[in-house]
């Protein structure tokens, strides 16, 4: 494991490595072992997000959405799978090519000019948040909930 597939579990799972997927943990606890102070570093935004999540309340839709979503779903029984693709796409074996050249060149493109930004702009609301409640270690239990 490399110190970008750390901060990725830790964006993704939080601080706590016993949340983590079983399959990481051991090679996530020889990484902390050979530098415990830069694990600390990259937990440390994940560790006051998790107390700020500890916070939340638990959302349970509201019947009014429940039974809309229902109603939808009902409404669409028997119609089949939506295509992914619409149908012109394959009616020529060349617009088919070219569409998919198309998904892959844009999927490439976006992948490039969307490195970094989640993690800057999700930094920006945690600090913005952290600033307007600050929140004390000790006063804040720890439940377990990560999104």
């Amino acid at each position: 494991m490399d110190w970008i597939r750390f901060e990725q579990l830790g964006e993704a799972w939080g601080a706590d490595v016993r949340r983590w997927p079983a399959d990481v943990q051991p090679a996530a606890r020889v990484l902390i072992a050979t530098d415990p102070v830069r694990a600390e570093r990259l937990l440390d935004a994940e560790r006051q997000l998790d107390r700020l999540l500890a916070f939340a309340p638990d959302a349970a839709p509201s019947e009014t959405l429940r039974a809309a979503a229902l109603a939808q779903a009902r409404a669409g029984e028997g119609q089949g799978p939506h295509p992914i693709w619409p149908a012109w796409v394959f009616a020529r074996p060349a617009l088919s090519g070219v569409a998919i050249a198309a998904a892959c060149a844009g999927l490439l493109f976006g992948g490039f000019l969307g490195q970094g930004s989640l993690t800057s702009a999700r930094q920006d609301a945690l600090s913005n948040e952290i600033q307007t409640e600050t929140v004390g270690a000790a006063d804040v239990p720890d439940s377990g909930r990560r999104l």
